[in-house]
């Protein structure tokens, strides 16, 4: 589980751009933005393989492939925001889907598949990524 949250205040210049595999999966690169954020971020992580050892025509060894299901929530806002309306997600946001994780040491190459929703339902196509990181 991981909780985010932060405020600028309005004559501070920063901007806050949400969206993507670090913020809200299931969005764009910085698709929200506000001086406001919330962000919270839930996944279920679960071995899929331990060892997988190939042979020919390279002796090469992956370790540590895992699997990991996900739910993203938050908004970035200016002020005033209206988070649920109508039983609907009105300033905020969420994604939702299922991805890999092959561990590297200290870093992990992760693909993930996301979908974006209001709590009711799905908002557009599956959105993937590829990246090279840690996890939180």
């Amino acid at each position: 589980l991981r909780l985010l949250g932060g405020v600028f205040p309005r004559l501070t210049p920063q901007i806050f751009r949400i969206g993507g595999p670090e913020t809200i999966r299931g969005l764009s690169y910085g698709q929200l933005e506000g001086n406001h954020i919330g962000i919270f971020n839930a996944e279920l992580r679960f071995p899929l393989v331990e060892t997988l050892r190939l042979g020919w025509p390279l002796r090469v060894g992956l370790g540590g492939i895992g699997g990991v299901l996900f739910f993203d929530a938050g908004g970035a806002w200016w002020e005033n925001a209206r988070f649920i309306k109508n039983g609907r997600f009105d300033d905020l946001t969420g994604g939702y889907g299922f991805g890999f994780r092959l561990g590297l040491g200290y870093f992990a190459l992760k693909y993930d598949v996301a979908w974006r929703t209001d709590i009711r339902s799905r908002i557009g196509g599956a959105r993937k990524y590829f990246t090279i990181g840690i996890d939180y």
